[in-house]
């Protein structure tokens, strides 16, 4: 466990826009995340998570499935906050970081314009640990991309 924090931490945390930060974040909670699956499973929906973006997906959302999903949630020491909860029917939304439309996955247009400035960014930047953080927050866009293009096929 020591090799693996060493490798993948920046003095004890996990640096933003590193590809492995999602993915142990996420395995972290493996037990909670488990957990709501399957209550967001008996309520007949489908559980979508990144890092801590969770969305509720299906025909219907019940009351009942939100509040026991909210309390396995609190049992592992987290809290939700009402005023970033939202619901939508029919149209386009933005699941966790990347577009759902029409059944397909779609990287925001924002992601592609973050992508952009870091690469011009990096275009005028010179050798250093400045400009090997700003490539490491290239990768992780572009490892993001290649995720949800892998899900969308």
């Amino acid at each position: 466990m020591a090799i693996l924090t060493w490798l993948t931490t920046r003095d004890g945390t996990l640096p933003q826009g590193s590809p492995a930060s999602p993915i142990l974040a996420f395995l972290a909670y493996r037990d909670m995340w488990d957990e709501i699956a399957a209550i967001a499973a008996r309520g007949g929906n489908q559980l979508t998570v990144y890092v801590d973006d969770v969305t509720l997906s299906g025909e219907v959302v019940l009351g009942r499935t939100l509040w026991d999903i909210k309390q396995a949630l609190q049992k592992h020491g987290h809290k939700t906050k009402a005023n970033k909860e939202e619901s939508r029917r029919g149209t386009p939304v933005a699941v966790t970081g990347v577009i759902l439309r029409d059944g397909a996955l779609l990287l925001p247009n924002i992601q592609h314009q973050k992508r952009h400035q870091l690469r011009k960014k990096l275009e005028r930047m010179p050798e250093g640990p400045d400009r090997l953080r700003v490539e490491a927050a290239v990768a992780g866009h572009e490892e993001t991309e290649r995720q949800i293009a892998k899900r969308s096929r």
